[in-house]
C-alpha cells in the first residue's frame, strides 16, 4: 500500500487537490492511500459541522455522503495519470447509502472509499464511514470526471 505521505502529505496537499474550502472541506487528513484502489481519511467533526436542536447535535446524513465524495475525488487524483491535471468531479448517481449511527462534535470520522470499476471518465466508488471502529454509514455511487480546461 502507498502511503499518505506519497500523495497527500498535509493540509496543503488535500487543498491543492479539491475545490472545497471551509466550511465546506470535510477531509482533514489522509491516512493511507493505496493509488488506484482505495483511501483512508478522516474527518475530525466540529461544534460547527453538527445540526440540530436539543442536547444531542448530528452531523447531518447528507454531510456524510459528501465526505465520501470528497475521500472519492482524493483517491482518484493521486492516480498518475490524474496528478498533474486539474480534475474536475461531479457526482452522478449514488446507488445506495444507508446511515446505520450517529456522528457527534468530538467524533473522528473514519473514511474509507475503494474503486469497484474506472474507466477514463468515471468511476464506481463504494465507500464506509465508521467512528472507533463502529460503523455509521456505507454508500456505493458513480463520479464523473473531466480536465478542468474541457469545462463548457
Amino acid at each position: 500500500m502507498a502511503l499518505a505521505e506519497h500523495c497527500y502529505a498535509g493540509a496543503a496537499d488535500i487543498l491543492a487537490a479539491l475545490p472545497h474550502r471551509p466550511p465546506f472541506l470535510f477531509i482533514d487528513g489522509v491516512e493511507s492511500v493505496d493509488v488506484g484502489r482505495a483511501i483512508r481519511a478522516v474527518k475530525n467533526v466540529a461544534p460547527t459541522d453538527v445540526c440540530g436542536d436539543g442536547d444531542f447535535p448530528r452531523l447531518p446524513p447528507v454531510y456524510l455522503l459528501e465526505c465520501f465524495g470528497q475521500a472519492g475525488v482524493l483517491l482518484v487524483a493521486a492516480e498518475p495519470r490524474e496528478r498533474d491535471a486539474r480534475l474536475g468531479v461531479f457526482l452522478g448517481t449514488v446507488e445506495s447509502f444507508e446511515v446505520g449511527g450517529e456522528v457527534v462534535a468530538g467524533d473522528a470520522l473514519e473514511i474509507e472509499v475503494r474503486i469497484e470499476k474506472r474507466t477514463s471518465k468515471m468511476a464506481i466508488l463504494g465507500a464506509r464511514a465508521s467512528v472507533r471502529g463502529a460503523p455509521v454509514a456505507e454508500a456505493r455511487f458513480t463520479a464523473y470526471f473531466y480536465l478542468e480546461s474541457q469545462r463548457a
